[in-house]
This record gives C-alpha cells, sequence and structure tokens, in this order.
C-alpha cells in the first residue's frame, strides 16, 4: 500500500496482484498425472502402476495365428497395469471408465481396443467387477498403438464424457513383477 499527501488529502492507491492458482494435475496433457501417482476422477482414483510397451510376443505366444490378423501394420499391443480405486457411495465399475491414447500427432488414436480374444493373456476380469465404496481392483489394459506412437504415447481416461484424467506412464516402460497382477487377482 502507498500513501500519497495530495494537499489536504491522503490519497490511498491499492495495488491489486491476481492470485495465480496453478491448474490441477492430470486436467490438461500438458500436466499429467505423474507415474505412479493417484489420480482424481469422480468417483475414483486411479494409479498406472506399470506397463509393457511392446506385448505382442506376449500375445503371440498365446495364438500365433490370431496376432497377426488382429494387428494393423507397424502396431503393437502394449498392456498398461491400473489400481481403480471406487470412492462413489453405491456400486461403482471399472467399466466406468474409458481409456484413450494422444499420439505423436497431438490427437487422439482410434481403435485402440484389444480384441476379446486375448482375456486370457490380460489379467482384465477384475475390469469388469463390481467395486464397492472404498474398494480397489487391480487390472491390466491392453490396447492397440502404432510403433511411432511409444515415444510420446499418453493415456487419458473418461468417466463420463466431459470430465478427462491425463496420465503420465512409465519411463522404463515395462511393469515390476510385484506390480503386475496375477490372472483372476482383485
Amino acid at each position: 500500500m502507498r500513501l500519497k499527501l495530495l494537499g489536504p488529502f491522503i490519497l490511498l492507491a491499492l495495488v491489486m496482484v491476481p492470485a495465480v492458482v496453478a491448474a490441477e494435475p492430470g486436467k490438461s496433457p500438458s500436466d499429467p498425472i505423474p507415474a505412479g501417482e493417484p489420480g482424481q476422477i469422480s468417483p475414483y482414483t486411479l494409479r498406472i502402476t506399470g506397463w509393457d510397451d511392446n506385448a505382442t510376443n506376449q500375445f503371440r505366444m498365446e495364438n500365433p495365428d490370431v496376432v497377426e490378423s488382429d494387428l494393423p501394420n507397424a502396431s503393437r499391443y502394449i498392456i498398461i497395469d491400473v489400481t481403480l480405486t471406487y470412492n462413489g457411495d453405491d456400486i461403482g465399475h471399472g467399466l466406468d471408465v474409458h481409456w484413450s491414447f494422444i499420439g505423436p500427432e497431438n490427437a487422439e488414436l482410434s481403435n485402440t481396443h484389444c480384441p476379446t480374444t486375448w482375456q486370457s493373456v490380460v489379467n482384465n476380469a477384475p475390469e469388469r467387477a463390481d467395486v464397492f465404496p472404498g474398494g480397489s481392483v487391480h487390472y491390466q489394459h491392453c490396447a492397440i498403438v502404432p510403433d511411432n506412437a511409444i515415444p510420446t504415447l499418453q493415456p487419458y481416461v473418461r468417466v463420463n464424457n466431459y470430465e478427462r484424467l491425463f496420465l503420465e506412464l512409465p519411463q522404463a516402460g515395462k511393469a515390476t513383477p510385484e506390480s503386475r497382477p496375477t490372472t483372476g487377482s482383485m
């Protein structure tokens, strides 16, 4: 505050500085939830615990003929290890969370869903489970992405059509054995 004497009047000049409010992490692609940290998207808390940036060989071992017919040229399978906690009052469901990916052109990649034939390779059964208040499920999300998207690949999730949570993938590109759920675990 400054005081300035102008004749018999005192003029007070207040300098107002607008408060800088930091954006909440995860609300934009430029400020994603850091790898391994929990992110909030109502009514869930989601954490990526690891990922395999090239799970194609794992799928090939299961069924080599189908892999080649399902996989577009210059693409690969990836697996993302996820922990999802339901913070609501009713019943949540892992399928409420819709996955998308930003690719090298800084746009959403299309057709990234793995075929349902790969349920035996990917532990996604808990993704389909009911989750009660405070409950958590650990599952693997499978996606097909172009090879050239891997260096810049950024996942994001939606629970409704408006709110999005942008996430960062771990740098290593591999889940640790401790973080990778085993088939049938919840």
